[in-house]
């Protein structure tokens, strides 16, 4: 009977521990509810395909939370997986790169993760 109670004081101590931290809790259907709001990004100008050689000045984004708003951080990190926070960056490897966006509104921290492709090689259609 005693290890009854423990494991049910144990399973009301992390279901409560769960609810504080607002974490993703589980409500009725399946679905899952979130305990802090939702994140609404700016527009992204981003295209999906650039040409290589092309000077690329990272879209600058916020985030918006409730009312409140931040301007985002931005990371570009390179096929190779090298990586700046340059605002203006030459797009000199061919592959895909991804643009990551951070932001932190009263202590949430928030991301925002894009890709896009470089074509390295013009291919001269005439020759095929």
């Amino acid at each position: 009977m005693r290890k009854s109670w423990r494991m049910i004081a144990v399973t009301a101590l992390v279901a409560l521990a769960v609810f504080a931290l607002g974490a993703p809790v589980p409500s009725g259907g399946g679905k899952v509810s979130e305990a802090f709001a939702q994140p609404v990004w700016s527009q992204s100008s981003l295209e999906q395909e650039y040409g290589f050689g092309t000077v690329l000045t990272v879209p600058e984004r916020t985030v918006t939370v409730d009312d409140k708003s931040a301007k985002a951080t931005s990371v570009v990190e390179y096929p190779d997986g090298s990586a700046t926070r340059k605002t203006e960056v030459t797009l000199n490897m061919g592959g895909v790169y991804t643009l990551t966006y951070t932001a932190v509104i009263d202590g949430q921290p928030y991301a925002e993760v894009e890709t896009f492709k470089v074509i390295d090689k013009l291919v001269n259609m005439s020759l095929i």
